[in-house]
């Protein structure tokens, strides 16, 4: 791969792709750059994108590999400034209890999971927190305040914030 490609790039399809999606760029590449579908005296360049593309099918086709391929991509990202997808404020996302008395919150995503995060991942230091979706790589960053004079539940001002009991 060359620099600053990524897997998802080298098949043509975004990081959210879904598993046929990712099969499907991958059958089509394949069709054009397999070596018995080369001429002779293929460049090495064509060869070496055949490689490219061998190597992203074998991570990306598999689920475990996928997600922690993702990670990666993830931490990497916040190193040189990643994309976010979107910007929520708190008190736009659901608030939940859980059996464990624990207060999370959570907000759809566009693949049909959801951005969650917990109470505890809040900072009294800072103002927002990055969340990777549980169904894919997307990453919305969660905007909050910190309230000084922190009830019992913690340190986030959210004043439309009514965390509803899990009846599951």
């Amino acid at each position: 791969m060359t620099r600053g490609e990524t897997l998802y790039g080298v098949l043509g399809v975004p990081a959210d792709a879904s598993p046929a999606d990712i099969r499907a760029a991958y059958k089509e590449a394949l069709l054009a750059l397999h070596p018995d579908k080369q001429a002779p005296g293929t460049s090495a360049t064509e060869a070496d994108a055949f490689l490219r593309l061998h190597s992203a099918w074998q991570v990306l086709k598999d689920a475990e590999l996928r997600a922690a391929y993702d990670m990666q991509l993830l931490e990497a990202g916040h190193e040189k400034g990643l994309f976010i997808s979107a910007e929520v404020d708190l008190d736009d996302m659901e608030g939940h209890v859980g059996k464990d008395e624990r207060l999370s919150f959570s907000h759809p995503c566009r693949c049909g999971q959801a951005f969650v995060c917990a109470e505890s991942d809040l900072s009294e230091t800072a103002d927002s927190l990055l969340v990777q979706c549980q169904g894919c790589s997307l990453i919305m960053r969660v905007l909050y305040t910190v309230d000084g004079s922190a009830d019992q539940r913690g340190p986030v001002q959210s004043a439309s914030l009514r965390p509803e009991t899990d009846v599951s």
